[in-house]
């Protein structure tokens, strides 16, 4: 591809961005897309097959660009093994969902309208959790991987997707400011985090009956 048709492309990106996050995923027309890129609507289609192309090729886009971020947090490993690589990680997650967090919105109506769109948001969580599953955890049928990957994904990613919708309407009728609201959030995320993920992962901590049970001592809580 030229250079030429790349920054084409990114254009178009850009472009859809601001049209989908105004409009939502029905909402969003290819022909203002076209306009806000200074490109025909042919041209669209000629990179991109359909709006449903367009929109997960742009859900891609996104992820590719804070990728970089989030390897030098964690200095190139898959997963957070420090409680403050944790915290980093959260806040750095935190910050990249609330810029791109109409997009996030318009991904969960949409797997809940329709069924068909519900493997596009399959396929962004395996590539924010399964991806990151260690290679050294072997099968992702293992036990210890299942609980790894389930851990991460509905003890943590998808609460922070779901707190970052409503947390300002949360703290208001709790009576509080957003941002304290916030700082309790990360709190009881990295607790979560380090009991579920860290303890998985870095192989640290041993189970009270040596076993595969989840059932840690309060001595091991206290530890991390």
């Amino acid at each position: 591809m030229t250079g030429d048709a790349t920054q084409t492309q990114a254009r178009i990106l850009e472009a859809a961005i601001v049209e989908f996050t105004k409009h939502g995923f029905h909402g969003a027309r290819v022909a203002q897309i076209a306009r806000r890129a200074e490109v025909n609507v042919a041209l669209i289609y000629r990179y991109f097959e359909s709006k449903e192309h367009l929109f997960a090729t742009l859900l891609d886009h996104v992820t590719e660009t804070v990728q970089p971020e989030r390897d030098a947090i964690l200095s190139g490993q898959a997963m957070p093994t420090t409680r403050e690589q944790l915290g980093t990680l959260l806040r750095w997650a935190w910050d990249i969902m609330q810029t791109h967090r109409d997009l996030i919105k318009i991904i969960i109506m949409e797997s809940l309208r329709d069924e068909e769109r519900q493997d596009l948001a399959i396929e962004l969580l395996h590539q924010a959790v399964l991806d990151r599953i260690p290679p050294e955890m072997g099968d992702r049928r293992d036990s210890e991987a299942i609980q790894a990957a389930t851990a991460l994904c509905f003890y943590g990613l998808l609460p922070i997707v779901t707190f970052l919708i409503y947390w300002e309407q949360w703290a208001d009728r709790l009576g509080i400011e957003p941002e304290r609201l916030r700082e309790e959030f990360f709190v009881l995320a990295e607790e979560m985090y380090a009991r579920f993920i860290l303890k998985q992962l870095d192989g640290e901590y041993e189970r009270k009956d040596g076993g595969r049970s989840d059932d840690y001592s309060q001595e091991h809580f206290q530890k991390i």
